[in-house]
């Protein structure tokens, strides 16, 4: 009986199954884009399988200020205004009426700073384990401080002065922020990171 069912469930995944069933899309700057301020940005919707014609639609969150999404032109595109972290959610349909949902953030900041950090990445943190990390800023940037400028941290960390998380964390997700630092000249630099706590 047990081969049977096994038999029947195999021949239902056969037929239902098809390539053409799989439907995903994203986006070209990323699930994380980084948007400067007053600087023109532009990314576009990309769709692999189902079946056409697709249609995007914007089914919750906020896009930066300045930002537009134009669906019929699978178009994400402006000038942001306003510094910040902004999640929005976008679902995909095709021509069958199947569709996925996905979630994109946009992490906008006031300058962009040339030089590559060693990680965006921070280490992985976990619920109810002390936690401590010195965020990767580069050594030729002297800041005298740092403070976090958008976003937040899981609850349970802060940030202090001298670059360094630490705490005890106390909820799961992924957490993507903002931090500010000063150097004693008064130069102000601004960097994005991402904190997973599992």
């Amino acid at each position: 009986m047990r081969k049977v069912l096994s038999l029947l469930l195999f021949s239902y995944l056969a037929i239902s199954c098809t390539p053409g069933d799989f439907l995903y899309f994203t986006l070209t700057s990323g699930d994380v884009s980084t948007v400067v301020v007053g600087q023109q940005f532009s990314t576009s919707v990309v769709v692999w399988g189902g079946i056409s014609p697709y249609r995007v639609v914007w089914v919750s969150g906020f896009f930066p200020p300045g930002i537009v999404f134009y669906p019929s032109l699978f178009v994400i595109r402006g000038v942001a205004t306003q510094t910040g972290v902004y999640t929005v959610v976008l679902e995909c349909w095709d021509g069958r009426g199947f569709w996925v949902r996905r979630t994109f953030t946009f992490l906008v900041i006031s300058s962009y700073f040339p030089l590559s950090l060693p990680s965006a990445d921070l280490p992985i943190a976990f619920s109810g384990k002390p936690y401590s990390a010195n965020l990767p800023f580069p050594p030729d940037f002297p800041a005298v401080k740092w403070w976090l400028a958008e976003g937040k941290l899981p609850a349970g960390l802060q940030l202090i002065p001298q670059g360094i998380i630490k705490g005890i964390p106390e909820q799961k997700g992924d957490f993507y922020f903002l931090v500010s630092g000063e150097a004693s000249s008064g130069e102000t630099l601004q960097f994005t990171f991402l904190l997973s706590v599992r």
